[in-house]
């Protein structure tokens, strides 16, 4: 793994859900703080995980672990955060040089965890398998309203058919690869 994982933001013993995740979704979100960082974020998760928090924030070659892999995260709905056992939120800049660095970071950590819970390299497919979208759980169980992680990468270039071949292939390392 190229990033460095952080567990300064993790959630302790008496906080965060109990519950296993039962399917093999991952979650990818943005979180909407632009210019925040990915530590920021985390911190912001860790203090007020009652409302809602995901597994890991990626950032700028760094990742900071908030809830528990493979067990619920609140961040998608009662039913989306029931079945994925990661949730992760991307760190949102309007650098492109630090865009690139992020994207590489998040398509790491997305294929990282895939491997490790066996979820499909795939996006917003069919089926509750798979990696998805925030915008997929909205508009699958209306549990929320949310569209991301789209308007934020549509913004650096970034289309949905692009993230789903740069999710496949991990290549997003390559800066030829990200115009």
């Amino acid at each position: 793994m190229s990033y460095k994982l952080y567990k300064t933001y993790a959630l302790g013993a008496n906080e965060g859900s109990t519950h296993k995740a039962t399917s093999k979704i991952a979650f990818i979100h943005s979180t909407a703080n632009v210019g925040a960082s990915a530590k920021n974020n985390a911190a912001y998760e860790k203090r007020t995980w009652s409302n809602a928090y995901v597994h890991f924030i990626a950032g700028d070659g760094v990742v900071y672990q908030v809830g528990q892999p493979g067990y619920e995260a609140w961040g998608v709905g009662p039913t989306g955060n029931a079945m994925a056992p990661v949730q992760i939120e991307m760190e949102e800049t309007n650098d492109a040089a630090k865009f690139k660095r992020i994207y590489a970071t998040t398509i790491e950590l997305l294929r990282d965890m895939s491997k490790k819970y066996g979820i499909p390299l795939t996006l917003d497919t069919a089926g509750n398998t798979g990696i998805k979208s925030h915008k997929w759980a909205a508009n699958k169980w209306h549990e929320t309203d949310h569209t991301d992680p789209y308007g934020y990468l549509s913004k650096h270039g970034i289309s949905k058919t692009r993230f789903a071949k740069d999710i496949a292939g991990g290549k997003a390392k390559k800066s030829s690869y990200i115009k």
